[in-house]
């Protein structure tokens, strides 16, 4: 077995091979000029679409939080606040009981109006 990990580019932390035995890594780093100059476009690059990927809201809009069990499931939360929420709203799982039957959640609301109808109707029990 080798000091050279090639997986890496580096040697390994073996630091009993002499020196005049290691191999020498080549540490030229890539230039800061774009890969692909002056090569030739290929068809169709410029119809090429970014992935399609989930957005994610941005928690620090989110202001106002809520922290709640429930023995529900979280799709019944998530219905409740499409129905009564006027602005945008994040639910996070944070936790779930060793028995499964209690999840704790963060609700993330943009208004703090929202925020209140929500927290009234919680602590009411009504959701």
């Amino acid at each position: 077995m080798s000091g050279y990990d090639n997986s890496t580019g580096g040697e390994r932390s073996n630091r009993f091979i002499p020196g005049e035995q290691r191999q020498v890594v080549d540490s030229t780093r890539r230039s800061v000029e774009e890969r692909r100059e002056g090569e030739d476009s290929f068809e169709n690059e410029n119809k090429r679409a970014t992935p399609d990927r989930r957005e994610s809201l941005d928690r620090r809009v989110m202001g106002f939080q809520v922290p709640c069990k429930t023995s529900g499931t979280i799709e019944s939360v998530e219905d409740w606040l499409d129905e009564n929420c006027r602005n945008d709203w994040q639910v996070v799982l944070q936790e779930v009981d060793l028995d499964q039957g209690t999840k704790h959640l963060m609700v993330m609301f943009e208004r703090e109006s929202d925020r209140n109808v929500f927290l009234d109707k919680y602590l009411q029990g009504k959701i």
